[in-house]
């Protein structure tokens, strides 16, 4: 048997999942909405994210 614990964390999981789906699907109904939010990411990856200093690009080949 689960614990409480346990089965409130798959629900809220289970939720956060919906709204994203249904937060998705809403981006993607416009185009003009999804393309300058994929911008903006691609934007934010590129000047605002920075590696962690154990980051080691050798793993990754």
């Amino acid at each position: 048997m689960e614990t409480p614990d346990i089965q409130s964390g798959q629900l809220l999981l289970r939720q956060h999942n919906l709204i994203r789906e249904v937060a998705y699907a809403e981006l993607k109904a416009n185009r003009s909405t999804w393309e300058t939010a994929e911008r903006q990411a691609a934007s934010l990856w590129l000047t605002t994210y920075e590696l962690p200093s154990d980051f080691d690009p050798m793993k990754f080949r």
